[in-house]
């Protein structure tokens, strides 16, 4: 009985271990490990390298390493094991791991990690069942593409290599094996990644280049093994051309270069083709094929018929004779050599023609032959074509003179030919499209000898023929485009072109503001300008980002104009805006009009700047003993408020420098007069401060050598108002020299090997030429230079700097005031010339620039051959003015570089106008034509000159320098259109406009046209703040521009010399004969002045009454300020004007207050309040001063005397006591004088910042009956002042919900609120909203409409589709020009689910990005970044699969590496495989179910995405299994990870995660609606109740409580789960410490540039951040940091200096900061992005590398007083937690002296 028992007991034991075993088998799965390199190898140092090793669970740090080895070859491999921070290994178990080598290593052999099996996870469930291997080679490998034997002589042969990436010779030599062995082999540096290895190869021998695995370049490459047959090259006979040209001279050696390779004598034959056939023999001969039976018997039967016909004259009808002959040259029998073929063995070589070449191999049978047709003549063909009339210009190739009475036919389509004549005596000849002409050839007999129509379009060749000689010429080849101005393909003038002009009505606008526009155009038509009315133009507005924020097609009105507003928001990016027009012509948009708007943070100044300049000369008393007289520039300076008065005692600043002048002469506007080169010089610069009155004079010595026609001088003037603001005026003095100097115009950058010819003038005191002027003309190039000089402080500095050295000068004789010297530029650089004529010991001068670099692709592309486009000779045409009037004489002139004799003078647009030949030369050339009605708008003024045969080259190789060549070159020449002048009168007879702040305003506006009558017209009318338009410079509208039309040139020229054969002597074949032959206005308080509107009134279209009249009323703001009247004025043709007047806002009195941009709490400030009596009586005034409760202020002196017509200020001192959103600051005065008492009430506010960055708490979870949390907020919050811990900066809420939105919410504010970044920030917050689209229509998510949905994402599609490039790819950034595949897969899923939700997205956009993406899926060019990231595959995948763009044949490769991929990659292909019904049913649910829930997926790099995994199992398993526990373990998960401020990481974290939130509660059946009534509890008898709803409520809380109680108790009435989510925002102890983060270092350090330790008002101070950026991984030799961001704050009593406005005076200071760049500059910090902010400075920078920067910028003083700094903070903006800060402090700044 008991041995029963036990056995029973024995047997469920045994059962229970069993049945545990088999649970645990059932539910366990394999371990399993993926490798792959971490590390770029090109980038790595030599030996090292980072493998990363990552497992589908986590493992011990411990037991990996001791099954984990390394080999190479066989030596072992000592490893070290990291975390994928690069820690060492604790005892934590991961899933992610980095190897690296203890030690370096030689990177010559594959390193091969072994991981033996038995490995188990961490709790010992799963095991690694199989060893694993994975074999690298630890540096990049370079492989030979190509091999090419070549043979050039029997010292110059072997094989040419072509690599993979950049090795030179000396290191690949080592890598090379050649069998059977070679002697003497030699390897070379070659081209483009290539050597050559030159030995004695034997021809026709079989050889075997074998490449051995060696390490290259250090050890970073690794040359790959192979093996490459090749067999030894040889002699191989060729016959080839040396030249692409088929025109050799008549009149010369009739030499034709050729090659000969293994030919010791060839047989030359030369048959004579009628001039008639030369198109067919072209067509028959195209690629140099030899003519067949067939096509010669068809030449000799068309030429029988031609003949027989008499139809054709005889002079193009010359007999098919052949001649031939034998040339012998024994010295390329075993190789490649050049000769010269004569052809003038056959019969009358003195007679001219078209000849078919034919060279043979006489020694053997080979069918090597060479075949081409030739013209061997002395007729040139010049053509100038359009649609509607062709020009010929006929002259000869030897002596360049034109040729008469030479007859011409033109070939039409198929056989067609015309004959339209003969040359005239200037051996012109020029017929019209649609011309009668005799058809002497034709396909169709019927046709022959009829008088036919010609269509230009169709024509193909001309054909020039006289008894002795003939050419032809086809009309597509031999093209001369001029290089300095763009033609128009297809010859035809565009009927509609448009001129335009766009502007705002001011230059800079702040966040929030509306930004209104207006677009004004006219057309061309039919020669007259007319209102583009009807057409469509697109306007965009684009950020400093890149961002287009606005796009929308407007319509144009009956006044060609279009206008709208766009409402700037706070959160974008402050900086330059652009806004442009473009048409748009069916699918088409043309180049726009574009201008530019700033949107920053400003403070409009109140007052301005006049200067005034005048010349003084006294006898000086600083020499003694000598009378010298000085000549001084005297500088009258005056500052004054805008609303009247003087700015009183102000400190100024000012600046002289010497800058570059320029003067414009009547009658040679066609001139340059004075210095184009940019580069300015520092004289001198003081300060001072203005009198009582506002005035001060500078005086600056005058250097008269100075003042010589080349240099002007600059003043630039700031002058600070009380409160430290400023206002700046600039002004140059440009005395007109006695003597100018002009040199003609020229284009300021040219290709190397430029030549021609620059003109001058010389002109003296009553404007005329000099007679006799002798000029220095002196050369200097850029270099750089070593310089002492000394600084604006007078310090001596010493430099590397650029500056001109002088290379040469020469001297010449101007005769009758005129002259000319050629300019050869070679060498690329900067070159400029300076041609100065002395007087009277000074000398006077001008000079001219040139921009010399490498030719560029256009020119590249002409020089290819005779079949482009070619320009032998570009000559510059200049002209006696820019602009004409009709019945003026347009005279124009040029020069060549070779003598000629005649010059083709055409004037063109889109014909030949007018043409005329005029005599010329030798080398200068000067034509004239009256200006006609014709030229209007403009014409292209074209010379051509034809330069004769001069000299033949004597010796062998001899460059032929003298071959003929054509010369061409134009001048755009504008002619004036009787523009019709309007005249805009504002409010007509009043001479001052004048008005109170706050009052109504009406005015009159009166429009006339050139007879004073009234015109009805569209005004566009404005009143604007002056102080704002200072900021920029704003100047009034004017639309003259609008008649400026410009029209292409729409004629194509040509001219056969482009074809021309250089007639260079090679070695001459011998011969022997052996035949014989034949290019607001809101609402207004009086009383109360606190409407500061910049704008008054603005209408961009006020139409006026036929009798041109119109009437504006409006409000004046409250501002006390000078507006800008201003009318800006078009009729419906070409009327334009612009008009403006002045309008003063003042008071009798008034009170101006300088408050601060902001304070910070507990900031104690000091500022001005300027009093104001414009009454002519002095009075006494008493003020009050009132604020916010917090915001503690009191007036220096409340009672104060005003003298008439003066201000006085008084200080007032204001402590912030509390911390406020925004202080409001009242202040109430009168002022009693003997006229009266008058009184003034204004109202500012202040914003108030906290000292602290928030930091956000967030607590999750859900409950039924009740529950109860902890609030973690740090003690010292408790212990901080409580008037700082206002709601602002300390506050509590709760949000509680039966649905689980309520926790999510955050996460679309979060997405919502962020529309700027790259592709991947807006594509994140585009599809999951896109997904949420159905829920929001069904009221389920709190506080979110539609509408705004749908407005989002709108705007998120239009700035994806910005971002796409031509070829269908998405860059990563706006404006990047390079694409990114990750962003286009991303960029390409949120439009597809974009297009599926309803949303209209372009068809072919969708198109192109599918299509990159399938094209570029296999290519291994894509970054290492992508290649190595399965989850861009999956994603990818499922791309294609969403777009219907994956077929079942695509989708099988990898669906393979499924059961290799990880989770995330899985569940993506799982996706996709149901998405195209890739898999059956059983098959999907069998492999969902399968796949697991694991740990995070952690992608490198700064795309990575913690939480996509989840999010992308949750998608898988909803669209495949629908709602099950699993995925409701899925998405709470997620809800789970939400982080404290209501979002998951990164953009892309919180995007994926919503996406698949969304898909998750469609997928789950809502709960039933339940009455749940919830008490919250946050300390002893404190607690409210709340009742939910559907959607759930937001409760705030008293965060002096929940700090005080420490925790919250919720219980709820019912047993619905309750979600619930804890938000508090408390500050930071930023004013305690630092922080060091990772390798991210942060200093600040400033510095007052007067050199003193304290700060004053006024002072400007220089703020430099050091950054120090450091944390190398093992194995890389760099570290990237990508996406910085910078923020640095300055404290209240300091704004920075914003260089983009122009009332700072910037340029008066030593900034270094150097701009927005991608490019740092040695270790300077250049963002790429920068925003000035009232608070500080933002600061973005894509990319850079580790290391350490500067980074600096200027700040003004302005406020007296004690201020609060806030700490500088240095971030990774895709991963926030990676920061560096420094603490906040105090600054004081004290009063001016």
């Amino acid at each position: 009985m008991m041995n029963k028992s036990l056995r029973l007991l024995f047997i469920l034991a045994v059962f229970s271990l069993v049945m545990n075993g088999l649970c645990i088998n059932a539910d366990a799965e394999d371990l399993t490990v993926r490798a792959y390199r971490q590390d770029y190898p090109a980038d790595s140092r030599p030996g090292h390298w980072t493998l990363r090793l990552q497992f589908n669970k986590a493992v011990y740090g411990s037991n990996l390493i001791q099954t984990l080895s390394a080999t190479s070859g066989s030596a072992q491999i000592e490893l070290d094991l990291l975390t994928t921070q690069n820690k060492a290994v604790d005892k934590d178990a991961l899933s992610d791991f980095l190897v690296i080598p203890k030690k370096p290593l030689a990177a010559t052999t594959p390193v091969v990690i072994r991981i033996n099996k038995g490995l188990s996870d961490s709790s010992g469930r799963s095991r690694l069942v199989k060893d694993f291997s994975y074999t690298f080679l630890p540096g990049s490998q370079v492989s030979i593409t190509e091999v090419d034997p070549y043979y050039v002589s029997k010292t110059d042969a072997g094989v040419i290599i072509t690599l993979s990436d950049s090795v030179n010779a000396r290191d690949i030599e080592k890598a090379i094996k050649i069998s059977p062995r070679v002697s003497g082999l030699n390897f070379l540096d070659d081209e483009n990644r290539k050597i050559r290895i030159t030995g004695k190869f034997k021809p026709g021998q079989n050889y075997t280049l074998e490449c051995m695995p060696v390490s290259l370049k250090s050890g970073r490459l690794i040359m790959e093994a192979g093996k490459f047959p090749f067999v030894g090259s040889g002699v191989t006979t060729q016959i080839s051309s040396q030249t692409t040209a088929s025109v050799v001279e008549l009149k010369s050696r009739q030499l034709f270069p050729l090659s000969l390779t293994g030919v010791t004598t060839i047989r030359a034959e030369l048959t004579g083709i009628p001039a008639i056939l030369v198109p067919d023999v072209f067509t028959f001969n195209a690629s140099g094929q030899a003519l067949d039976d067939n096509n010669w018997k068809w030449l000799k039967e068309t030429l029988q018929i031609l003949d027989s016909n008499g139809i054709a004259k005889k002079q193009f009808l010359a007999p098919m004779t052949a001649s031939s002959d034998a040339f012998f040259s024994p010295e390329s029998k075993d190789k490649s050599l050049p000769y010269s073929l004569p052809l003038t063995f056959r019969n009358k070589p003195d007679r001219g023609g078209a000849w078919l070449m034919e060279l043979t191999d006489a020694d053997s049978t080979s069918t090597n032959r060479f075949v081409q047709l030739l013209q061997i003549t002395d007729i040139s063909i010049s053509y100038k074509l359009s649609e509607k009339s062709l020009l010929i210009w006929v002259t000869s190739i030897n002596e360049g003179l034109p040729l008469a009475d030479v007859e011409v036919l033109v070939r039409g389509k198929g056989q067609t030919t015309y004959y339209i004549g003969k040359t005239d005596k200037d051996g012109l000849i020029r017929i019209t499209d649609a011309q009668e002409a005799l058809n002497v050839s034709d396909d169709s007999a019927s046709r022959l000898g009829k008088m036919m129509s010609i269509s230009l379009q169709d024509l193909s060749w001309i054909i020039a023929a006289t008894d002795t000689d003939s050419s032809a010429i086809k009309l597509d080849n031999f093209r001369i485009k001029p290089f300095v101005w763009n033609q128009q393909s297809g010859g035809g003038q565009d009927p509609s072109k448009e001129t335009g002009y766009i502007f705002t009505e001011r230059g800079i606008y702040r966040p929030g503001e509306t930004v209104h526009f207006k677009f004004v155009s006219r057309s061309y038509k039919d020669d007259q300008i007319v209102s583009a009315e009807g057409e469509k133009v697109r306007i965009d507005i684009t950020s400093p980002r890149g961002d287009v924020l606005y796009s929308r097609e407007l319509r144009l009105n009956s006044y060609g104009s279009c206008f709208d507003g766009f409402s700037s928001q706070s959160y974008m990016p402050l900086g330059t805006y652009s806004i442009s027009a473009s048409f748009l012509k069916g699918s088409d948009s043309r180049a726009g009009f574009s201008r530019t708007f700033l949107l920053e943070q400003f403070k409009e100044p109140k007052h301005l700047v006049s200067l005034s300049v005048r010349t003084e000369d006294k006898k000086s008393n600083e020499y003694i003993g000598l009378d010298i007289k000085e000549e001084t520039l005297l500088v009258d300076v005056n500052s004054r408020y805008y609303a009247g008065g003087q700015v009183r005692n102000g400190r100024v600043r000012w600046k002289v420098d010497l800058v570059p002048a320029t003067n414009k002469v009547k009658d040679y506007e066609g001139f340059f007069f004075g210095n184009s080169n940019s580069e300015t010089r520092f004289l001198e610069s003081g300060e001072s401060n203005l009198d009582g009155h506002g005035n001060l004079l500078i005086r600056v010595p005058l250097d008269s050598k100075l003042l010589t026609g080349v240099y002007g001088i600059k003043i630039s003037v700031t002058a600070l108002d009380v409160d430290g603001e400023p206002a700046t005026e600039v002004t140059t003095f440009n005395p007109r020299p006695k003597y100018l100097i002009g040199l003609s115009e020229h284009p300021e950058k040219v290709q190397s090997g430029y030549s021609g010819a620059q003109k001058f003038v010389v002109l003296g005191p009553d404007g005329k030429p000099v007679s006799e002027a002798p000029v220095e003309i002196t050369w200097l190039q850029k270099k750089y230079l070593y310089l002492q000089k000394r600084d604006e402080q007078g310090n001596m500095v010493e430099s590397w700097e650029e500056g001109w050295i002088r290379t040469f000068s020469s001297s010449q004789t101007a005769r009758d005031g005129q002259g000319s010297f050629n300019v050869e530029l070679v060498q690329p650089g900067d070159y400029m010339v300076n041609v100065s004529y002395e007087k009277d010991q000074v000398k006077y001068a001008s000079q001219t620039t040139y921009s010399v670099d490498w030719d560029d692709y256009e020119r590249w592309m002409r020089s290819q051959g005779p079949g482009n486009s070619k320009s032998f000779g570009d000559m510059v045409v200049t002209l006696n003015r820019k602009e004409f009037q009709n019945n003026q004489v347009l005279e124009a002139s040029s020069s060549a570089t070779k003598p000629v004799k005649k010059v083709l003078a055409t004037i063109e647009r889109d014909k030949v106008i007018e043409a005329k030949v005029f005599d010329a030369g030798p080398r200068n050339i000067k034509f004239g034509f009256p200006v006609s009605e014709r030229f209007r708008p403009n014409v292209f003024v074209g010379a051509m000159a034809p330069s004769a045969r001069q000299k033949f080259p004597l010796y062998y190789n001899q460059a032929d320098a003298d071959i003929p060549t054509i010369f061409s070159g134009y001048a755009n020449a504008f002619v004036k259109s009787d523009v019709k002048k309007l005249t805009i009168e504002i409010e007509p007879g009043v001479k001052e406009l004048r008005g109170k702040p706050g009052s109504s305003m009406s005015l009159k506006i009166l429009a006339k046209n050139h007879n004073g009558a009234g015109v009805k017209c569209e005004l566009a009318v404005c009143v604007v703040n002056e102080g704002v338009l200072a900021l920029t410079g704003f100047k009034t509208p004017d639309l003259s521009s609008l008649a400026d039309f410009s029209l292409p040139l729409s004629v194509v020229t040509g001219d056969l010399r482009v074809g021309l054969v250089t007639q260079d002597l090679l070695k001459i074949l011998r011969a022997r004969p052996v035949t014989g032959g034949g290019d607001g206005s809101g609402y207004v308080s009086p009383s109360l002045r606190k409407d500061f509107r910049p704008v008054a009134f603005y209408n961009p279209s006020v139409i006026t009454s036929d009798s041109g009249e119109a009437k504006i009323d409006f409000t004046l703001p409250d501002t006390t300020t000078a507006y800008r009247v201003y009318v800006v004025a078009a009729d419906n043709t070409n009327g334009f004007a612009s008009a403006q007047k002045n309008l003063v806002a003042s008071k009798e009195f008034y009170v101006e207050p300088s408050t601060p941009r902001f304070l910070c709490f507990a900031d104690k400030a000091s500022f001005p309040v300027v009093i104001n009596n414009t009454t002519d009586k002095e009075g006494s005034v008493r003020i009050d001063a009132k604020a916010s409760e917090g915001f503690k202020v009191r007036l220096k002196d409340s009672s104060v005397n005003v003298a008439a017509n003066s201000n006085v200020s008084t200080m007032l001192m204001a402590d912030v006591e509390t911390s406020l959103e925004e202080a409001v600051l009242t202040l109430a005065g009168e002022i009693k004088t003997p006229e009266g008492k008058f009184d003034d009430a204004i109202e500012t506010k202040v914003p108030i910042s906290s000292r602290h960055s928030p930091v956000r708490v967030s607590m999750t979870g859900a409950f039924t009956s009740k529950t109860e949390f902890k609030v973690n907020i740090p003690e010292y919050v408790a212990g901080m002042n409580s008037a700082e811990l206002t709601n602002k900066v300390f506050n509590a809420s709760l949000d509680l919900s039966i649905t689980d939105w309520a926790r999510i919410t955050p996460t679309l504010n979060y997405l919502m609120s962020y529309p700027f970044g790259c592709i991947e920030q807006t594509s994140s917050a585009v599809f999951p909203l896109v997904g949420l689209k159905s829920l929001v229509s069904q009221g389920v998510i709190p506080n979110l409409k539609t509408g705004d949905l749908d407005r989002f994402v709108s705007s998120g599609i239009e700035r994806i589709l910005s971002m796409q490039l031509s070829n269908g790819a998405f860059s990563y950034w706006p404006r990047q020009s390079y694409e990114s595949f990750w962003g286009t897969v991303y960029a390409t899923y949120a439009l597809e689910k974009a297009r599926q939700a309803g949303y209209k997205i372009p068809q072919e956009s969708l198109k192109k990005a599918l299509k990159y993406i399938k094209d570029n899926f296999f290519k291994s060019e894509k970054s290492a970044e992508d290649n190595e990231q399965d989850w861009i595959k999956g994603w990818a995948v499922l791309t294609l699969a969403e777009g219907n763009a994956l077929s079942h044949q695509d989708f099988e490769p990898f669906f393979k590496t499924f059961s290799m991929a990880d989770e995330e990659t899985r569940a993506l292909l799982l996706l996709a495989a149901k998405k195209i019904n890739y898999l059956p049913s059983n098959r999907l649910n069998s492999d969902i179910k399968a796949l697991k829930i694991g740990d995070k997926s952690i992608h490198s790099g700064y795309m990575g995405a913690i939480w996509r995994k989840q999010a992308a199992l949750l998608m898988a398993k909803i669209a495949i299994e629908g709602h099950t526990p699993d995925t409701d373990a899925l998405a709470a998960s997620l809800i789970k990870g939400l982080k404290p401020e209501g979002r998951w990481g990164s953009t892309a974290d919180s995007g994926w995660c919503l996406l698949a939130l969304s898909k998750y509660y469609k997928a789950k059946q809502a709960a039933p609606d339940v009455d749940t009534e919830v008490t919250i509890s946050y300390g002893a008898n404190e607690s409210v109740k709340m009742k939910l709803g559907k959607v759930g409520v937001h409760v705030p809380l008293p965060a002096t409580a929940i700090i005080r109680n420490k925790s919250i108790t919720l219980s709820s009435n019912s047993k619905a789960l309750v979600n619930y989510n804890f938000n508090a925002v408390y500050p930071d102890q930023n004013d305690k410490t630092g922080h060091k983060s990772q390798g991210m270092e942060i200093a600040k350090h400033i510095q007052n540039l007067n050199g003193k330790s304290e700060i004053r008002v006024g002072d400007i101070v220089k703020i430099t951040l050091t950054l120090n950026l450091s944390d190398k991984k093992p194995g890389s030799s760099t570290q990237v940091f990508q996406y910085v961001a910078l923020e640095d704050f300055v404290p209240a009593g300091l704004y920075p200096i914003n260089t983009k406005i122009a009332t700072e005076g910037a340029d008066l200071y030593d900034d270094e900061y150097r701009g927005e760049d991608e490019f740092d500059y040695g270790n300077t910090f250049v963002p790429t992005f920068m925003e000035y902010r009232d608070e500080g400075v933002r600061i973005f920078k894509n990319k850079i590398y580790d290391g350490s920067y500067e980074f600096s910028y200027l700040a003004r003083a302005v406020t007296q007083g004690e201020f609060w700094m806030r700490g500088s903070r240095l971030s990774l903006m895709y991963d926030p937690s990676r920061y560096a800060s420094i603490p906040g402090k105090k600054i004081v700044i004290a009063p001016t002296e």
